[in-house]
């Protein structure tokens, strides 16, 4: 996430168990923000785009063994900034609901912090180190054309849109002395294995995954995807956490009741682990992410759907909200359409369909998809008007992950709706505080007296993490998640005619919807995965009996 003043190059993220699946790959993302004002010779008008730290040899990418040239004039040029100048940037925002730019900076021409003084006769080390410090000075900033693909271009993404993309969970086998927790989800209780808190980024190998809060004693651990064979013995795989991004829990959750009648989170370790010896597959992952997962993560342009928050969706909310309707004759079972003009008489009599009762022609109507209506309705004026319920038949039956549409609880489970950047700040300021508190009392230690009064008047925790302190800061960090989480959409009081027609409208701009109908037909392979292995230890079952 970029901070003010402080505008990060990129995060290492690595996909892991439900939005991706195939070997943990070290993926790079670059936050988006909002440009404004800059030099006008170098473009009039520039929406969000990526930050990027300086490349290598005369602003050329390098991505395994291709380079590519960064356009560096016109309006399509990339432009860099003076990181020590650069000032608080916004967010960048939906695609739906458009925002003017807003950015405070200077923008410079990519030869700037690149240029090679042709003065240099000698490339020692110290020259060679001086100009590296020179580069690392400054961010690169991708055009409309940038081609590189170290990072998502912020023209074709924004940073909201890929709200938590690298913010993982894991599930974690209970030891014998486990206790459930007031905080503890319902699901938690009767299964084998429990949530660890949150973490910002998987580290490189999988190691020593720091995480916060730190419930049932968890600080770190160790995880792995579903194809690492080195996790062969039943040891390994207790220790190994089953990562996932919470987003992509919450719509497995859903997914889980539906198929299986329970968050069946023992058969999803249960098929981690079985798909690691080979023996199963975990999910037949779409083309766009084989395409993608290569050594290092591919952002191919189109493909940048695939890191999109598929529940919190910038400009869905809006959607929705706008499809509730609240007056007091709206009428689902009223037409979805105004009055036509009259046609000629010959064609009416023509039709044959106006010779059917109405209930036959709802009959009819009800065997139809979206398409095959649109068609009759061109053709016949006995389908001219239809009730506005129907299409909520066809979300319910063409759009199914729309699951705003048919559940009653749309609410994401409390973790998904977490801030990790907090959460990790704070568990930061304990630790730090900890070490200072340690380190003073060991100065104080030659006086066994003194050091017993610091350790008993010094807190344990830092003084401003008071419980007020603490609800006021978690609850504005949520404000963001708060205004673009799930609505339940009630049947009598929506138009649902309006809400299918706006997000075919926008399919294009709502990526976080594209990725939910990605990862909603992954999760039914996987719900099918786990079934199929319930359905093996059955049958052992009876044959051994």
């Amino acid at each position: 996430m970029v901070q003010p003043r402080k505008l990060k190059a990129g995060l290492f993220v690595r996909y892991n168990g439900l939005l991706r699946g195939g070997s943990p790959k070290s993926l790079l993302f670059s936050p988006s923000v909002m440009i404004g004002t800059h030099k006008p010779a170098l473009s009039p008008d520039m929406p969000p785009r990526l930050i990027r730290k300086a490349p290598r040899d005369e602003w050329r990418f390098h991505t395994g063994s291709k380079y590519y040239n960064c356009p560096a004039e016109g309006k399509e040029a990339c432009v860099a900034v003076d990181r020590k100048h650069s000032l608080p940037v916004t967010l960048g925002i939906s695609t739906v609901n458009f925002t003017s730019p807003q950015f405070d900076t200077e923008f410079l021409p990519l030869s700037v912090p690149y240029k090679i003084d042709q003065d240099y006769e000698d490339y020692g080390r110290e020259v060679i180190d001086k100009r590296k410090l020179g580069r690392d000075e400054y961010e690169h900033i991708a055009g409309p054309s940038c081609h590189q693909l170290d990072g998502y271009n912020g023209y074709n993404i924004s940073a909201e849109e890929m709200l938590d993309c690298t913010t993982l969970q894991c599930l974690y086998a209970k030891s014998e002395t486990w206790m459930p927790r007031a905080g503890d989800m319902y699901f938690e209780k009767k299964s084998k294995y429990y949530l660890s808190g949150l973490s910002d980024h998987s580290s490189s190998g999988g190691w020593k995954q720091m995480f916060a809060p730190i419930l049932h004693g968890k600080v770190q651990g160790s995880i792995d995807n579903d194809n690492n064979p080195w996790i062969d013995s039943e040891e390994l795989q207790r220790e190994s956490g089953v990562a996932f991004h919470p987003a992509c829990f919450e719509l497995f959750r859903i997914v889980s009741e539906v198929t299986l009648g329970k968050v069946h989170t023992d058969g999803l370790v249960q098929l981690r682990n079985v798909c690691c010896d080979g023996s199963h597959s975990f999910s037949d992952w779409c083309e766009d992410v084989y395409n993608c997962r290569e050594q290092c993560w591919l952002h191919l342009p189109g493909s940048e759907y695939l890191v999109a928050n598929p529940v919190f969706i910038p400009g869905f909310r809006d959607i929705c909200d706008d499809a509730i309707k609240v007056d007091a004759d709206f009428d689902v079972q009223k037409s979805a359409f105004p009055e036509r003009e009259d046609r000629r008489s010959h064609a009416i009599s023509a039709d044959p369909f106006l010779q059917l009762p109405s209930e036959l022609v709802q009959s009819v109507v009800s065997h139809l998809n979206s398409g095959e209506i649109a068609t009759m309705r061109l053709v016949s004026r006995a389908f001219e008007h239809l009730p506005i319920s129907l299409w909520h038949r066809l979300l319910c039956f063409e759009i199914p992950f729309i699951y705003e549409a048919w559940r009653e609880d749309v609410i994401p489970y409390s973790w998904a709706s977490q801030d990790v950047n907090v959460l990790q700040t704070l568990r930061k300021e304990v630790e730090e505080w900890e070490l200072e508190r340690h380190r003073k009392a060991r100065d104080l230690a030659h006086d066994p007296e003194l050091e017993a009064q610091f350790l008993a008047t010094e807190p344990e925790i830092p003084p401003w993490h008071t419980e007020l302190k603490l609800k006021e800061l978690k609850e504005n960090s949520l404000r963001v998640k708060k205004r673009l989480q799930p609505l339940a959409l009630p049947h009598d009081k929506t138009n649902w005619y309006q809400l299918y027609s706006d997000i075919v409208r926008h399919w294009k701009d709502l990526k976080g919807l594209q990725n939910r109908e990605r990862i909603w037909e992954n999760l039914y392979d996987i719900c099918g995965g786990i079934k199929g292995l319930e359905g093996n230890e059955n049958e052992e079952l009876e044959v051994h009996w």
